[in-house]
C-alpha cells in the first residue's frame, strides 16, 4: 500500500507494515506492469520497481506515464515524448508532442501540428499469435 508521511513524502509498505519502498518520494503512482511512477522534485520523474529500485536515474524525465505492454511514455521537456522499455532504453525516439498509453499494440500520438495518429508499439506481442503462426508454418511443411 502507498503511504504518506507527515511531511507529505510517499513510499510503499507491505501487508505486515514493513517498508518496501522508502518513504522519500514527492509523488508515487500505483504499480503497473511491475513499475510505479515517482517524482523527486519539480520536473524530476522516473520509475521504480516493486523493491524500490530505480529504472535508471529516477529524476531523468520531466514527466512519465504508466507502463503498459512493455513500454512507458516519458518526456524530457514539455513538448516531446518517447517510449522506453523496462530497461529504460528508448524504443521510439523523442519526436512526439503527446503519446498515450499502449493498448493492443497501438499508441495514440500527436505531432507538433496537433494531428493525431497511431504508432505501433515495437514490443507488443499479441497472446496466441506466435502459436497460430507456428501451427500454420508446420501445416505447410
Amino acid at each position: 500500500a502507498i503511504v504518506t508521511s507527515a511531511d507529505g513524502l510517499k513510499g510503499v509498505i507491505d501487508r505486515a507494515g514493513r517498508i518496501v519502498v522508502p518513504i522519500e518520494w514527492k509523488n508515487l503512482t500505483t504499480f503497473s506492469s511491475g513499475f510505479a511512477g515517482v517524482q523527486k522534485g519539480k520536473n524530476q520523474c522516473g520509475h521504480i520497481d516493486r523493491q524500490g529500485r530505480p529504472l535508471g536515474d529516477p529524476g531523468r524525465w520531466r514527466n512519465t506515464k504508466a507502463f503498459a505492454e512493455g513500454v512507458a511514455a516519458v518526456s524530457t521537456n514539455d513538448r516531446h515524448w518517447c517510449l522506453i522499455d523496462t530497461n529504460g532504453t528508448a524504443v521510439v525516439p523523442q519526436i512526439r508532442k503527446e503519446i498515450r498509453q499502449s493498448h493492443q499494440g497501438l499508441c495514440a500520438v500527436q505531432d507538433d501540428n496537433g494531428k493525431w495518429g497511431f504508432l505501433r508499439n515495437p514490443l507488443f506481442q499479441p497472446v496466441g499469435v506466435q502459436t497460430a503462426v507456428r501451427r500454420e508454418e508446420q501445416t505447410r511443411r
